[in-house]
């Protein structure tokens, strides 16, 4: 049977990015996250656009020509270039629409909603998924240490048993499980590095950018006093 060695205790927080900086850097580099933003921008111009059909709707129109006048000095005119030019203007407002205006306005109002709603869920979904990413980081890390020390102890292990089986102080059976003990420890090694390779793959896809040194959370200071 493999005995694990205790958990050695660790510091509250370490150096390295900590927690808030890894949330910032997933929600920078979150594709979801963007494409939930473009769908609320779409909608709050839908709801803009829907309001701006009950707005009073104003025209400018102007016209402006070239020519010239030869009057061949008819009533004293000499000939001259001349440039008309004329501006017109307007406003229209709308009286009446049949309920069109309020109902487009309360469809793309519930539009913006939901969009607005959807756009929170994936920031959430987004925060956690990095909050998840950095304590799993830390979590493989620090097994995939014990399991290498353990792997180094129970080589260790190994080693002095076959020197006492070579001076005849142990049988046979006493090596065989010591070598099953550090082959168990290699496995689990093997599976700590696996998982912690996979954990860093996963904050790399969260933030955008490897998993360098990390900091442990700060502990939540107990705000309670003894009454």
């Amino acid at each position: 049977m493999m005995l694990l060695p205790l958990l050695a205790a660790a510091p509250a927080w370490a150096q390295g990015q900590d927690l808030d900086a890894t949330i910032a850097d997933a929600l920078a580099h979150a594709p979801v996250l963007a494409e939930a933003q473009a769908e609320e921008a779409q909608a709050q111009a839908r709801l803009d656009g829907a309001k701006a059909q009950g707005n009073p709707m104003l025209s400018v129109e102007g016209q402006i020509g070239a020519g010239r006048i030869d009057n061949g000095v008819f009533f004293g005119f000499t000939a001259r270039n001349v440039t008309p030019l004329a501006l017109r203007a307007g406003a229209e407002m709308p009286l009446y629409a049949g309920g069109r205006v309020a109902a487009a306005i309360d469809q793309a109002r519930g539009g913006q909603a939901v969009a607005a709603l959807a756009l929170a869920d994936a920031r959430s979904r987004v925060m956690v998924g990095a909050v998840a990413a950095h304590a799993e980081v830390l979590a493989a890390r620090r097994i995939e240490a014990r399991y290498q020390q353990l792997a180094s102890e129970l080589a260790e292990v190994e080693r002095q048993a076959k020197l006492r089986f070579q001076a005849g102080e142990i049988p046979a059976s006493d090596l065989a499980a010591a070598t099953a003990r550090r082959a168990e420890g290699e496995a689990g090694l093997a599976a700590a590095q696996g998982r912690r390779i996979t954990a860093e793959a996963q904050y790399s896809r969260m933030t955008g950018h490897e998993a360098g040194a990390l900091a442990l959370a700060r502990p939540a200071r107990n705000t309670a006093h003894a009454g």
